[in-house]
């Protein structure tokens, strides 16, 4: 049974990039691969399908390059009335990014049902003291938005007379606790404060569960 497994060309010559001692930023060429560019991907994408084949090993499928095409309308995998699944990747590669498709004829599946199943259930497993610090390490680098809660309301008319230099008041005293958000998701309570001559907000307590509106009210 044949599949079909599409690179962004932009991703493509950036890795060849990265593999032949570049940086990887160098502009896309608008040209197809040559023979030789193509027998280095041929050897990414062999480490990728070796992956591919270990994670459908319990289903009895084993993925081998059959052959390449530039022209991906030329590639004959299914009919066109076949149902298949796509499975999309976003990948990046220095400053080019573009995706990798990989489509599998749906009768795959459907035929090795039971064993993808039962091969989920033996493979979960918990974490290796290395895998998880691997996890904390990358998720580590994420960046992410945290805000306070720091809300009032006005009238119409008093929104209207605001000028510079006028002290809007927040209708709450200085040591009332406030929320404090990462992202969207209420995950501490502090009280404001100045650090450096700046407005700061002092984290007292972690919230376990969600908590109210602005203020902690």
């Amino acid at each position: 049974m044949l599949a079909a497994l599409e690179l962004n060309p932009g991703v493509a010559f950036a890795m060849l990039d990265r593999i032949l001692g570049g940086s990887g930023e160098s502009n896309t060429p608008q040209r197809a691969l040559t023979e030789i560019e193509q027998n280095v991907v041929d050897s990414v994408i062999k480490l990728l399908i070796e992956h591919l084949t270990e994670a459908w090993k319990s289903a009895d499928i084993k993925f081998q390059i059959h052959a390449r095409e530039t022209r991906p309308q030329m590639l004959p995998v299914v009919s066109w009335n076949e149902i298949v699944i796509l499975m999309t990747f976003d990948l990046k590669v220095g400053e080019a990014r573009g995706l990798l498709n990989i489509c599998v004829p749906a009768s795959v599946v459907e035929a090795s049902g039971g064993n993808f199943s039962q091969s989920l259930q033996q493979a979960r497993r918990d974490r290796t003291p290395q895998e998880a610090q691997w996890l904390t390490d990358s998720l580590g680098q994420a960046p992410l938005t945290i805000t306070a809660d720091v809300a009032t309301s006005l009238r119409t008319r008093e929104l209207l007379n605001l000028a510079p230099g006028q002290i809007l008041s927040l209708g709450m005293p200085v040591d009332t606790g406030v929320n404090v958000r990462v992202g969207d998701i209420v995950k501490f309570t502090g009280r404001l404060a100045m650090q450096a001559g700046r407005a700061a907000v002092q984290v007292q307590q972690i919230c376990t569960a969600p908590a109210a509106g602005p203020g902690g009210k």
